[in-house]
């Protein structure tokens, strides 16, 4: 054990060691929920994460599970390395120079089977994200641009908080203006958005 505890927080292996223990933490306050899943998820405008994920092929899911998968596997891969690294070299530069090397291997190995573990997870939030979408279905949205058409048009739904921006759609003609009151009668899942009518 102290073997391990050694590797554990020595370097380079400390660094994930870190991200570890704080992942663990999130966790642990969130099966006895004290935080959401979501919570380190961010707004694309504050911060391009999405395409961050996406470069490391970790898209698709929460950013929370991304996260923890891809320090978890670099972890591991980072306590093999430097358990070599301690067998084949001392302490120095050169130590410190390959410890730098591992780090960046491990993330990458790291990132590499995270990444095939989320493939499949994918589609189960994918198929998620769609039926919370079709949950909307039957409730009211105030629309927020001058008109709608059949190719344009957004709504706020009223979700009990900041509000949520959809896409709608509505067959022409129509009297809908910005501020008037919607009914979502359809969800148009290629598209993203939601077909309506007049609310009285």
């Amino acid at each position: 054990m102290s073997m391990f505890y050694s590797l554990a927080f020595a370097f380079p292996t400390a660094l994930f060691t870190a991200f570890v223990l704080l992942i663990s933490l999130y966790w642990a306050v969130t099966v006895i929920g004290m935080t959401e899943i979501e919570m380190l998820d961010v707004d694309d405008s504050l911060l391009d994460f999405s395409g961050l994920m996406a470069k490391l092929k970790l898209d698709g899911v929460p950013v929370t599970i991304a996260l923890s998968l891809l320090f978890y596997f670099s972890w591991v891969v980072s306590l093999i390395i430097q358990n070599q690294l301690n067998q084949m070299l001392a302490p120095g530069i050169t130590y410190y120079g390959f410890g730098l090397l591992a780090m960046l291997v491990s993330l990458l190995l790291g990132d590499l089977i995270a990444s095939q573990c989320v493939k499949p997870l994918r589609k189960i939030f994918r198929d998620q994200e769609v039926l919370s979408k079709q949950d909307l279905v039957g409730k009211t949205a105030i629309v927020r641009t001058t008109s709608v058409t059949d190719s344009f048009g957004e709504a706020n739904f009223n979700d009990g908080g900041a509000g949520i921006i959809i896409k709608i759609r509505a067959h022409q003609p129509n009297q809908l203006n910005r501020g008037d009151s919607v009914l979502l009668v359809e969800y148009l899942q290629e598209q993203d958005s939601y077909i309506v009518t007049a609310h009285l």
